[in-house]
C-alpha cells in the first residue's frame, strides 16, 4: 500500500506544490523506494540475487561497473536487498539532478514516469541505473561547451558499464554539435534512414543484422557475453503487429515533440534545452530496425520516452502564459502518447503483474 500512498502524495503535490524542493525529494524518494525495495516476487529478482551471491566465481555475467559494485557490497557483507536499495538510491540521485537541470517541474515527470513505464524498471534495475546516468549526462549538452560534451560522453560510457544502452545515446552528442539550422533536417533524414533500414532488414534477413550487431557489441561492450547473446538469444523475432505498434509509438512521440516546437514560444536558451531533449528522444528510432530481431530492443524506445516526459514537463513550466485551451490540447496529446507507450510496453514484455505490484507494494 506504500506505493499507492506515494501515488496519492505525488498527485497532491503535483496540484499544489509543483516547485517545492521537499516535494521533489519526496517524489523521487518514492521512485527510489519502489525500484530498490522490490521483493523476491518481482520478476528477475531471483536471477539478480543468484548472480550477486555468486559474484567473483567464474566469468562475470553483467557489465563491469555493475559487477564491481556487486563485488564491493559483497565484500562489505551486504545482502542483495541492501545492495539493490543502495544502487537504486544512488541512481535516483543522478536522475534527480539530471531532471532538475532540465526543468523544475519535477513532480510532473515523477507522476508520468510512475504511471507509464516505471513498472518495468522495477524489474530491470540495471536499465534504471543506466538511464538515470544518461539523463544526467545529456543534461550537460544544454550549453554547447567542451566540458559539457566531455561530461556527456563520460556519463554515457559510465552508464554503459551498467547496461549497454549507454552506447546507444552517445550519438546525442553528435546531434547537439550540429549547427541549429542543420538539426531538424538531420532528424528528418534519420527518420527516413530508419525506415530504409527497416525495409532493408526485411530484404536481407534478421540473421544478417544480428551478426552485424554481434560484431559491433563484441568490440565496444563491457559485458563479456553480450555478443553471444545478441547472435543467439536476442533473435526471437517480433510480430508484425508489434513492429507496427512500436513504429506508431515512435512517430507519435516525434509528432508530439515537433508539435511543441511549433506552438511554443521559447527563448533562445530554452530552445537549446528543448533541442537537447528532442535529440535524446530521437534515439528512440534506433530501436525500430532492431525490433525485427527481438522485443528486448524496445527498451531503447522506453528509455527515449523519458526524454519526452521531461520535454512535456519543460513545456508546461516554460509556457505559463499559454491559453488554457491550448494547454488542454497539449495535455491530451501527451496523455495519448503516454497511454500508447504504456500499452505496447505491457504488450511486449508481458509483465502486467508489475502494475498491481506498484499500487499494492
Amino acid at each position: 500500500m506504500i506505493a499507492l500512498i506515494v501515488l496519492v502524495i505525488l498527485l497532491f503535490m503535483g496540484t499544489f506544490t509543483r516547485h517545492n524542493t521537499v516535494a521533489n525529494l519526496v517524489a523521487f524518494g518514492g521512485l527510489a523506494y519502489l525500484v530498490g525495495a522490490a521483493g523476491p516476487k518481482t520478476t528477475d529478482y531471483a536471477t539478480y540475487e543468484s548472480y550477486y551471491q555468486s559474484v567473483g566465481i567464474g566469468t562475470p555475467y553483467f557489465e563491469r561497473g555493475y559487477t564491481a559494485l556487486e563485488q564491493l557490497f559483497s565484500n562489505w557483507g551486504c545482502d542483495y536487498a541492501t545492495f539493490r536499495l543502495a544502487l537504486a538510491v544512488i541512481a535516483t540521485f543522478f536522475l534527480y539532478i539530471g531532471v532538475r537541470r532540465f526543468t523544475d517541474n519535477m513532480i510532473f515527470f515523477a507522476i508520468a514516469y510512475y504511471l507509464s513505464v516505471l513498472f518495468l524498471d522495477v524489474i530491470q534495475i540495471r536499465n534504471y541505473v543506466a538511464i538515470s546516468l544518461i539523463i544526467f549526462a545529456i543534461s550537460f549538452l544544454k550549453e554547447k561547451t567542451w566540458w559539457g560534451v566531455g561530461i556527456a560522453i563520460v556519463g554515457c560510457l559510465l552508464a554503459a558499464q551498467f547496461h549497454s544502452i549507454g552506447y546507444v545515446f552517445l550519438p546525442v552528442v553528435c546531434l547537439r554539435l550540429l549547427p541549429k539550422r542543420w538539426l531538424k533536417p538531420a532528424l528528418i533524414v534519420l527518420m527516413v534512414l530508419v525506415l530504409f533500414v527497416m525495409m532493408l532488414t526485411v530484404v536481407v534477413g534478421a540473421n544478417y543484422v544480428s551478426a552485424v550487431l554481434g560484431k559491433i557489441a563484441g568490440i565496444v561492450t563491457s559485458r563479456a557475453n553480450l555478443a553471444a547473446r545478441i547472435t543467439s538469444m536476442y533473435t526471437d523475432r517480433t510480430s508484425l503487429f508489434r513492429i507496427v505498434g512500436l513504429t506508431f509509438t515512435a512517430f507519435s512521440g516525434a509528432l508530439f515533440a515537433f508539435f511543441i516546437d511549433y506552438i511554443a514560444k521559447f527563448s533562445k536558451q530554452d530552445h537549446e534545452t528543448f533541442n537537447t531533449l528532442l535529440c535524446g528522444f530521437m534515439m528512440s528510432f534506433y530501436a525500430l530496425p532492431a525490433d525485427f530481431l527481438a522485443y528486448d530492443y524496445s527498451r531503447i524506445q522506453r528509455n527515449g520516452f523519458l526524454f519526452l516526459i521531461i520535454l512535456a514537463a519543460f513545456y508546461f513550466e516554460k509556457q505559463p502564459q499559454a491559453r488554457f485551451k491550448l494547454k488542454l490540447h497539449v495535455g491530451a496529446f501527451f496523455a495519448l502518447v503516454t497511454v500508447t507507450y504504456f500499452f505496447f510496453t505491457c504488450y511486449l514484455w508481458r509483465v502486467t503483474d508489475m502494475i498491481p505490484y506498484l499500487l499494492l507494494r
